[in-house]
């Protein structure tokens, strides 16, 4: 059966347009850009978009816009252009190959933006995100699931459906998932142009 494109980039539109409005942390962190424009996403497929659409992402929910934000970023999947961050880095390859990203606004995303940049991550159970750092400040909104984050000299903070979580300008954090994957979606404002490091030297950049 063929995919309405139209219609499914009409639909994420709208549900994260909600999302901005509607999510208290996300509404103060940036709007949605008023200045978004048509991108240039090619699609590309990655191993972890299949193991995203696999997943059972149901249940515990009554918030109906972070559903529809989560169905809609989730019916984009196949049309999207997926990333594969840090690559020539020294990061095992079983990372790459099961962190899952694509852009929604932003350079490759379906939408281009001078504003903001937006992202759909998804990480399967039992992944670890190590320590990295960008100049842009960050809103990860949880759409699903659960995970560990970290921040540099503080302590873990456990997170689920709903949550959000915000990263300073350069300051290193992490994440991990035990039993359960995650389903997040991650803003940025300022310095978009800069992408991620690992803070770690050994892991090259």
């Amino acid at each position: 059966m063929a995919v309405d494109t139209y219609s499914v980039l009409q639909r994420l539109r709208r549900a994260l347009q909600d999302l901005h409005h509607q999510h208290p942390s996300l509404k103060h962190f940036t709007p949605w850009p008023l200045d978004a424009q048509v991108g240039d996403a090619r699609r590309t497929d990655h191993a972890a978009r299949q193991a995203m659409q696999a997943e059972t992402w149901g249940g515990g929910l009554d918030d109906a816009v972070l559903i529809e934000a989560r169905d809609a970023c989730l019916a984009a999947g196949p049309l999207a252009q997926w990333r594969v961050p840090y690559a020539g880095t020294k990061i095992d390859p079983d990372f790459t190959t099961r962190f899952g990203c694509y852009c929604i606004v932003g350079d490759g995303g379906f939408w281009s933006s001078a504003t903001m940049a937006g992202y759909l991550v998804y990480m399967p159970a039992g992944l670890d995100y190590p320590m990295h750092h960008h100049p842009a400040e960050e809103m990860y909104v949880i759409l699903a699931g659960c995970a560990a984050f970290r921040m540099q000299d503080q302590p873990p903070r456990q997170v689920a459906a709903g949550d959000a979580v915000f990263h300073p300008s350069n300051v290193p954090h992490a994440t991990t998932t035990a039993d359960a994957p995650l389903l997040a979606y991650v803003t940025w404002r300022n310095h978009l142009g800069t992408p991620p490091v690992w803070t770690d030297p050994a892991l090259g950049r």
